[in-house]
């Protein structure tokens, strides 16, 4: 097998929790069938790593699943941010779950302040206006979906964090790299 198979299935998981962050941003929901690919993507990587240890990440995945099922009930986290969370523990060895863990925590962290930020501006610079008006006649998508955010804010809606979960997993990625280029030596299995 190329040894650039496992650059393009982490090329593939990236793709697919982008989609997934866009959706969670779009719509507030995750889907099941994004989920599912990042599973099997990061059951493939397990698999070609060699490290044997698929079925104790599976049991970490599941154990995150059950914490997370809680935090669900309670009205805590998102059910597709629980599910998509579960399954990224899977890209990586049992160890490093912390880490990845940590990761989406603060880059929910840093989600978060850009939404109490944002919103707080919103309030101050006559968002609601922005927020309630029809999309402007040749605005972009983009110009439209700022208008729909302004007003889930103004509505204190939950925030997408779907877009926390694909940026924990990226920074812990570029961490892996940052170590890689300053080693003598590398193996970007993260």
């Amino acid at each position: 097998m190329s040894s650039s198979f496992p650059l393009v299935l982490w090329l593939a998981v990236l793709a697919t929790m982008f989609a997934a962050a866009v959706s969670d941003l779009k719509t507030r929901r995750i889907p099941n069938g994004l989920v599912l690919a990042v599973l099997a993507l990061a059951m493939m990587l397990q698999l070609l790593s060699g490290r044997g240890t698929l079925w104790l990440s599976l049991l970490v995945a599941a154990a995150v699943f059950v914490v997370g099922a809680f935090l669900a009930h309670a009205n805590v986290v998102g059910g597709g941010d629980v599910k998509l969370i579960s399954a990224v523990t899977v890209l990586v060895p049992p160890p490093v779950v912390p880490a990845l863990l940590i990761c989406i925590a603060l880059a929910g962290g840093v989600l978060s302040l850009f939404y109490l930020g944002a919103t707080q501006l919103a309030r101050r610079n006559g968002g609601a206006a922005l927020a309630a008006g029809e999309p402007l006649p040749g605005a972009s998508e983009f110009d439209h979906l700022v208008r729909i955010e302004v007003g889930r804010m103004l509505a204190n809606e939950p925030m997408p964090y779907g877009v926390a979960i694909f940026g924990g997993v990226v920074s812990l990625i570029l961490i892996g790299v940052i170590r890689c280029i300053s080693a003598t030596s590398c193996s970007l299995s993260v």
